[in-house]
Order: C-alpha cells, then structure tokens, then sequence
C-alpha cells in the first residue's frame, strides 16, 4: 500500500531520535562547559569558590557525555565505529565523532585538574584554551556534518547556524545554572545578566532560521515528493518550540531581572534556571525531529 510523504518521513526520524537527543544536547552541554572553564582559569578565584564551581562543572560534561553515547547507539554495531573512525578526514561524519572525542578528553583533563592538591595556574589556563578551541572544533564539526550534496533540506546554511545557535541558546542557560547552584555568583551579577541576553538573542536568531527554513519547504522536492510534504505540521513545531522558549525565558528573566528572585537561595534559584533548560531543551528537540523528517535525498529515494 502506498504511503504517503509524511509517514515515510516520520518512520525515518523515528529512527534517528538516537541523533536528535546528540545534536540538540551535546553542542549546548559544550557551549556550557567551555563558559564555565574560562571563567574557572581565568577568574583569579579563591579556593573554595574554585572547589564548589569544579564540582558543577561535571555537569555540562557528563550531559556531553551522555549526548554521545546516545549518538553511539546509531551506528548500530559497535564495530562500526573502527570505520567511522578511520574516516576522520575524508567523512563529515566521523569529523564530528572525533572533534567530540578530543573536546571530551581536553574537558575530562579540565575538570579533574580542578581537584588537585596543589595549584596549577598555568596548565589550568592551557588546558582552558586547549579545551575551548576543542569546543569550536567540535561545533563546526556538528554544524556541517550534515553537509551532503545528496540532501537538498541539510545541505544548506541554515543547518550549521540552526545547530550553532541551538547551542548558544541552552549553553548559557546551563552555565547560569550551575553558576547559581555552585553559589559562584548572584543573580544581579554582570555575569548572570549577559548570558541570559545571550542567549535571548540567539534564541530569536534561531526562530528567524526556522522560519526561513519552513519558508523555503514548498519550494524544495525531488520526482516523487516536495519537502513540505514530508513536515506538514512544520509550523505547529515552530510554534510549540516558540512556546517553549518563551517560557524558559520568562523563567529566567523573572530571576535575573525582577524582583522574583528574592530572598530565595542561590540553590533554589539554580533548580528554576535548570527548569527552565529543560524547556529550552524540549524547543530544540523539537524543531531537531522537524530537521530529521525533513530529510530529502536528490533522485528518486526518498
């Protein structure tokens, strides 16, 4: 029986949720990281502020970690991974599995030099530099991954900046959480005040690449099937991922920026800044599954 557009669709997606959980939690779980190790070197703090934001630092590592495991699963056969290895180089693929590799290493060193005895200021700030050019590397890699000449839908610009800002979105909402939860700082600081404008602007960068993305659908398509086919509630998804990040911000922005916030503890404030991640989260998830239902090849295939 014949199928149509949107359930072939669906059934493929459905097949990589394994890669939208990576590609929406990883490149935040980095962007988060690298913040928090910049500031971690380079911060001049004492002691016992550096020991508490060490300890919240394992946070954006172990959900980077988490991400690429979930990535691992669709390879589908652990001996796969020997190949995708070997095609460092020559695969946008296997690029971004080993950008990753690097960048969780240089981050594990990180964070465990965080707990030495004795303090190493300047190998501290190296491997800060180390582990954010590693970051870079590994969201470059991410945003053109999907760089196939086959895909008409992923093989356009909109993909690395829909992947780029998708990070920047969620990795400073993470990083002022942990920031609040480790007590390192309090929400009238400079500091809490810039990452959540950045990442409010780039969320708003984001939406308008969606919307370009879901403008252009109509006019993409191959012999059997136009790419608006395929996503046909691809504006209720927007709209939902819209929804969603509104109130991530309207949670956050109520504890930066009112009075809201007072008098609760820095604790307290960090659980709500978390929740409002996990929204944040769920939007790019979202509008993720929307990027693999949209899946286009050139040619007859769908």
């Amino acid at each position: 029986m014949f199928q149509s557009g949107a359930d072939i669709a669906f059934s493929n997606a459905s097949g990589e949720v394994s890669l939208v959980f990576f590609t929406a939690l990883a490149p935040a779980s980095a962007i988060a990281f690298v913040i928090m190790v910049l500031e971690l070197a380079f911060g001049e703090l004492e002691h016992q502020r550096a020991y508490r934001l060490g300890k919240t630092l394992g946070v954006p590592l172990v959900l980077c970690m988490v991400g690429l495991v979930a990535s691992a699963t669709h390879l589908g056969n652990p001996s796969n991974a020997l190949y995708v290895v070997s095609r460092v180089g020559a695969s946008p693929l296997s690029n971004e599995v080993a950008s990753a590799a690097v960048f969780l290493v240089a981050a594990a060193l990180s964070w465990m030099i965080t707990f030495a005895e004795r303090e190493h200021p300047v190998l501290r700030k190296a491997l800060a530099l180390v582990t954010a050019a590693a970051g870079v590397l590994f969201m470059s890699a991410c945003g053109f991954a999907y760089s196939v000449s086959t895909i008409e839908t992923w093989n356009t610009p909109t993909t690395p900046a829909s992947i780029i800002l998708g990070g920047l979105v969620v990795g400073p909402l993470l990083a002022l959480g942990c920031f609040l939860h480790a007590e390192f700082c309090r929400k009238e600081d400079a500091l809490c005040r810039v990452l959540v404008g950045v990442s409010f602007f780039c969320a708003v960068g984001l939406m308008a690449v969606y919307a370009f993305v879901w403008g252009n659908l109509p006019y993409v398509g191959n012999e059997l099937y136009q790419a608006a086919e395929l996503v046909p509630r691809y504006g209720a998804m927007l709209a939902g991922t819209g929804a969603l990040l509104t109130a991530a911000f309207a949670i956050v922005g109520a504890q930066v920026f009112t009075h809201c916030g007072v008098g609760a503890s820095a604790r307290t404030l960090s659980w709500r800044v978390f929740g409002a991640c996990a929204l944040a989260f769920g939007g790019l998830f979202v509008m993720r599954f929307a990027f693999y239902l949209s899946h286009l090849t050139v040619g007859m295939s769908l």
